[in-house]
């Protein structure tokens, strides 16, 4: 076994000099110790190194032998303590020579050895009181009450120095010379050290630091890809949900549905929106003709196209197609007799009848009736309102009523003759009267009796054109009669015999072709006016009919015939046919709205005396209306309540031009200074301050812009900040100063200018000449010029974020990406494009407050929203066919505002309220199979339960 030496045994008092034993020893231990050793000397401690128990003298004994120095602390207890007597006894005994004894004085300095506290001799065990004053004395009388000192402190400097030196055999400036050398590497060591911890921190910082951001890159990453995956998805269902839309209404409800909670992508928003049982445009394969209702309304049965004929059968409470039927070569139907439970169809052909069943997804030939007039065919034909029977007129006048209760076995009654060839039938709601007019004019009464045989009550006066239109109103006792001249008549027949004349004889207007529709109330006649307008008349006093704004639709082919005119039993929703394309149109009239409308607001309310809508302040639920003599701003109130209540009016003369401030807070309107008709005469503007609940206009500021400045096209617009008007002229734009008394800033001159816009605080936009944009910075000498299209623009906006531009013309609406006072296109809007030419597309954008919205309003395509959030893939949300301008947005978003013909109409464009509405009418949950086929990945979880 090694047994460790000791450079020195440090005897002490225990009692007294515990703490300065310990003390004495950590500085040997430390003084002038070389930095990668644990102590420069090795001291023994008796308390500190002595196992407890066994032979304590026997121990310290071993321990005193192998030490090489003995260190006595010298204090008066130490003059007592028989351990200190025992130590230096063994150690003087057994060879321990007295130059290698030290003595280190703890309570008396060696030089007051002779003072009043004694002397050394006093302060040593026995054994040492006759030597002491030959040994080595270090003085640490100072020592007292502390354990360790600080080895820079020159007291211990010097006294360790001569410790040290004699426990090591080395001079004590040696050993003092070997501290400073060890300190001074050892600082430089910490300073390394610190360095070098520095460094690591950094460097574990900064790994730190990567190691978190690759975590949370990994996490994005990880999240994108979910996100992507999720999108890509979205757009596949909301693409599948449009395409089965108009096969299987339910099933693309549900499936939109699914696409908008896999990720609300802007795709699978405008999937559930376009499959909401909003009435809608019913798209056809071709161009509609003759639609007829079952009798509670519910089915629609519509013939289509002329060299591809056809006829489809609608659902329109599920918006599915019932069945769908293809006529092989070319049309040779005449009429289409639909009613009653809306399960048997009835074709006219030159041959006869021919009767269809409606089932399992198609049209099944049941039966053909021929034979029924000698020497003559079919012309028109009809079904009675419970289906039972079908009135037939011919040719040549013939009138014969078939019994098809039992389709199977069809049971044809006597022919009666009618005089002139039949050019339209129609049954009385109440199946009580049967009307056939012919093309003199006249119109033949008939009673049928339930069982095919038809009895002639007398015939109506004949007029001077051809009767285009027969309608009858609630009950059968009124009866409307329209020739394709536009003659109408209004025939009383409650009192059960034929009149001799009609109560009232009224011109429809010009261009009327006598095509006509009866509200079932009785109160409203619809009329087609050329090939783009529906005119309405109010028959509410039969004796004063009145007309109300008429109805304009959207054309596919110029010169095609409105031809598809029908109301929907017990509704006050009028179909019509899209001259020469595949749509019918769906309008309720009651509301009076359009396409499934929110709330409308009439024009017989405060919006009426003549007044049109002009401007749209949708952050306060206003609107400005004009008329010949004044201009008003119109509160509307709550705008899913509409109330129009007036909030101040303004004397002027015709107005040119009128807009709100961005705030709401202005109303600037424009007249011509010489008369409204004189072309170059001078504007005169007014600026009216027109703050909502003001009650009133208060007249602002009011000035002459001199010049030609009043042209066809004269647009106006505010700066956003209310600080600056720029108008149009007939050599260009100007910008006032109109934040105080109004000045002219600056002009520049450009041709054929047309809608204008801030772009900024320091730029303007404009149209100029065919296919071109302007942007000019105000106070230059000229604008930069940005080709387009190359047509004119009819409409311009500026969203107010102030990121992007769009622009109308007949090319379509383009999005333009602003940066600074550049403008770059991005992308047209889809199917925005004109379809004929000379018409536009759109004569009024308007962006919505988050700039993510877009309206295009007026021309061809009428009303419709876009998300342009992302201006490289804008997608259309709603489409509704009419309105003309102003429009606008609501300040969330989520309400348009539009101008129909009946009035001012407010849409809800919201995702959330159309998933509920389409829940709610959804018929047939979506089956396993159909989840199977569109959402394979996700467990069964039908989105209407």
């Amino acid at each position: 076994m090694t047994h460790v030496r000791y450079h020195g045994f440090l005897s002490y008092a225990r009692a007294a000099d515990d703490g300065r034993a310990r003390a004495v020893k950590h500085a040997l231990e430390r003084y002038a110790r070389p930095w990668y050793r644990f102590a420069a000397l090795r001291i023994c401690l008796d308390e500190t190194n002595f196992a407890a128990g066994g032979d304590v003298e026997a121990t310290i004994a071993e321990k005193l032998e192998r030490s090489d120095f003995l260190i006595v602390l010298a204090s008066r207890p130490a003059a007592t303590s028989v351990w200190m007597a025992f130590e230096v006894r063994h150690w003087l005994a057994h060879g321990g020579s007295p130059d290698r004894l030290v003595v280190v004085s703890t309570d008396l300095a060696p030089r007051d050895a002779g003072g009043p506290d004694g002397t050394m001799a006093d302060r040593v065990p026995e054994q040492l009181r006759d030597t002491v004053a030959q040994q080595l004395v270090v003085d640490l009388s100072w020592l007292r009450g502390v354990d360790r000192q600080d080895l820079a402190d020159p007291r211990w400097s010097t006294e360790l120095a001569k410790l040290s030196g004699r426990l090591h055999d080395v001079d004590p400036e040696e050993i003092a010379g070997e501290e400073r050398r060890q300190r001074q590497v050892f600082h430089r060591l910490r300073r390394l050290a610190i360095a070098g911890l520095a460094v690591l921190t950094v460097l574990s910082v900064t790994l730190a630091t990567v190691a978190v951001a690759q975590t949370r890159s990994a996490r994005e990453e990880r999240a994108a890809a979910v996100r992507a995956e999720h999108v890509a998805r979205s757009r596949q269902l909301a693409a599948a949900s449009v395409e089965i839309g108009e096969t299987d209404a339910d099933l693309a409800k549900q499936i939109a549905i699914v696409a908008y909670r896999e990720w609300p992508t802007t795709e699978a928003a405008a999937a559930v929106l376009s499959t909401a049982p909003r009435p809608g445009t019913i798209v056809l394969p071709g161009p509609a003709r003759s639609p007829r209702f079952s009798r509670d309304g519910r089915y629609l049965a519509v013939r289509y196209g002329t060299s591809t004929p056809g006829v489809v059968v609608r659902d329109l409470v599920r918006r599915r197609t019932v069945a769908d039927l293809a006529l092989e070569g070319p049309d040779e139907v005449v009429g289409l007799a639909y009613g009653g439970s809306g399960t048997l169809v009835v074709l006219a052909r030159s041959t006869g009848l021919e009767l269809w069943r409606v089932g399992d997804g198609r049209l099944t030939r049941v039966r053909g009736v021929t034979g029924l007039f000698p020497g003559e065919t079919p012309s028109a034909v009809a079904m009675s309102p419970d289906g039972h029977t079908v009135v037939v007129g011919g040719t040549r006048g013939g009138v014969v009523a078939v019994d098809v209760s039992d389709p199977a076995n069809p049971v044809a009654g006597p022919v009666r003759a009618g005089g002139r060839p039949a050019r339209t039938v129609e049954y009385a709601p109440d199946g009580r009267t049967v009307a056939v007019a012919d093309d003199t004019g006249g119109v033949a009464l008939w009673t049928p009796d339930g069982a095919g045989a038809l009895t002639r009550r007398g015939a109506l006066p004949g007029g001077t054109a051809p009767v285009s239109g027969l309608q009858f109103g609630p009950e059968g006792t009124t009866l409307v009669t329209a020739t394709s001249t536009g003659a109408a008549r209004l025939w009383d027949l409650a009192a059960g015999t034929v009149p001799t004349r009609p109560v009232v004889s009224w011109s429809l207007g010009t261009g009327a072709s006598g095509f006509v529709a009866l509200a079932p109330d009785g109160r409203t006649l619809a009329v087609a006016v050329g090939t783009d307008t529906v005119g309405l008349w109010d028959l509410t006093d039969p004796y004063e009919p009145r007309s109300r704004p008429p109805l304009t639709i959207a054309r596919a082919d110029e010169y095609a015939p409105l031809a598809a005119l029908r109301y929907r039993p017990g509704t006050s929703t009028l179909l019509v046919g899209e001259p020469g394309g595949p749509g019918l149109e769906q309008w309720d009239l009651a509301t009076p709205a359009q396409q499934g409308a929110l709330a409308a607001l009439p024009y017989d309310s405060p919006l009426s005396g003549n007044a049109a809508p002009a401007a749209v302040d949708p952050a306060h639920e206003r609107i400005a209306t004009v008329s010949s003599q004044q201009v008003c701003v119109v509160a509307v109130g709550d705008l899913r309540r509409p109330v129009a209540t007036p909030d101040g009016c303004a004397p002027i003369d015709r107005a040119l031009g009128t807009t709100f401030s961005a705030d709401g807070t202005r109303l600037v309107t424009s007249t011509a200074a010489e008369g409204p008709d004189q072309l170059g005469a001078p504007a005169a503007v007014r600026i009216f301050d027109a703050g909502p609940g003001r009650g009133r206009l208060a007249l602002r500021t009011a000035f002459t812009v001199p010049g030609t400045l009043w042209t066809p096209t004269f647009r106006l617009t505010l700066r956003p900040d209310g600080a600056r008007l720029a108008l149009t002229s007939s050599g260009g734009v100007e910008v006032w100063d109109v934040s105080g008394a109004p000045r002219r800033l600056a002009r520049v001159a450009a041709r054929d200018v047309g809608p204008i816009g801030f772009l900024g605080a320091d730029h303007l936009v404009f149209g100029t000449g065919p296919g071109a944009l302007g942007v000019w910075r105000i106070g230059g000498p000229g604008f930069r010029r940005i080709a387009t299209d190359g047509f004119g623009v009819d409409a311009l906006a500026v969203s107010p974020d102030g990121h992007a531009v769009a622009t109308a013309s007949r090319g379509g609406v383009r999005l333009h990406r602003v940066d600074g006072d550049t403008l770059t296109p991005t992308a047209a809007l889809p199917g925005s494009e004109a379809r004929r030419p000379g018409f536009t597309t759109a004569n009024q954008v308007v962006f919505g407050r988050d700039s993510r919205r877009l309206v295009t309003v007026g021309g061809e395509r009428g009303l419709r929203l876009w998300d342009v959030a992302d201006l490289d893939r804008p997608v259309r949300l709603l489409s509704y066919p009419g309105g003309a301008a102003p429009a606008g947005l609501s300040p969330d978003g989520r309400l348009l505002i539009g101008q129909s013909p009946a009035g001012l109409t407010i849409w809800d464009t919201s995702v959330e309220p159309a998933i509920t509405v389409s829940c709610g009418t959804v018929g047939e949950p979506v089956t396993r199979a159909e989840w199977r086929m569109y959402v394979p990945d996700r467990g069964y979880r039908p989105p209407c339960p």
